[in-house]
């Protein structure tokens, strides 16, 4: 996952959840596993455990943290952040 706006903290733990404004209990598509700021992308990250992820790619969520009070717009991307190809490791 990665924040939409490239700059929002994605809290470890929240729910992902398609509408944020859905009445509770909400319809809870996944949740946050682990979060980081990214130094080469430069933009925070996450990995999360998502219903059916793979065929989500590009789509975008609501990571719901009400421990927090933050609410962060997120965009489903690849789990390889960074040279998927391997580029990198072959120089």
């Amino acid at each position: 996952l990665k924040a939409v706006d490239g700059a929002s903290r994605i809290p470890g733990g929240a729910q992902l959840v398609t509408d944020p404004n859905q009445s509770i209990p909400m319809d809870m598509q996944g949740h946050v596993t682990s979060t980081c700021f990214s130094p080469n992308l430069n933009e925070p990250i996450a990995i999360a455990l998502l219903a059916d992820g793979r065929s989500r790619m590009g789509e975008e969520l609501f990571a719901l943290s009400p421990l927090h009070a933050v609410e962060t717009k997120v965009r489903v991307v690849s789990p390889h952040f960074i040279d998927p190809q391997g580029d990198r490791l072959r120089v």
